[in-house]
């Protein structure tokens, strides 16, 4: 960009002019987009992230946050562009909290998504395994019959084991999820 100076009387406030209306237009914007979920109680929930879907209301908003404005920027930063939104921001804060509540239901409702698809796995894996060990019949049945056993005992352990998995997740999930309501 350049700025044209004049140089009769005055010059001297158009260099000053055209180099602050320079520093305005290159001046770095934070800007980003926000939402705002509202739930069947009316209460509302600020993310960064979509609102997931027992939310009945959602509204996007936009916005632009010039780098270096507002006493909630960190004052040690060096230069405008250094400078950074304080940890001690109540609304960065809040806003960070909401967003990992938002995750946290996701994970949630991913996780008891997968145990109730393994529950139906081990299902039908036991029920075709079970129905083939009952089908044998003949010389060393015995024999074949354990086989089977054997593997329906393997695949039992290793669906436990997922599925216990699992639960210790979900309940990790919604141990925080309950530690994040309470510092509301």
């Amino acid at each position: 960009m350049s700025v044209e100076v004049d140089a009769g009387r005055g010059a001297g406030r158009g260099v000053v002019g055209g180099l602050l209306l320079w520093v305005s237009l290159v001046q770095p914007l934070w800007a980003g987009e926000y939402y705002i979920c509202t739930d069947a109680a009316g209460k509302k929930l600020f993310s960064q992230m979509p609102c997931l879907d027992h939310y009945p209301s959602e509204q996007a908003q936009s916005y632009e946050v010039p780098a270096n404005t507002g006493a909630l920027l960190s004052p040690d930063a060096a230069s405008a562009g250094d400078r950074q939104i304080s940890d001690d921001n109540p609304g960065l804060k809040n806003l960070t909290a909401n967003n990992r509540r938002l995750v946290l239901q996701r994970q949630l409702a991913q996780a008891q998504k997968r145990l109730s698809q393994l529950s139906q796995q081990q299902t039908q894996a036991l029920a075709a395994l079970q129905q083939t060990r009952d089908g044998i019949a003949g010389t060393n049945a015995a024999n074949r019959r354990q086989q089977l056993d054997d593997q329906i005992n393997a695949q039992t352990e290793q669906y436990e084991s997922q599925r216990q998995a699992l639960t210790q997740r979900i309940e990790a999930y919604q141990s925080e999820l309950n530690q994040l309501s309470s510092e509301r």
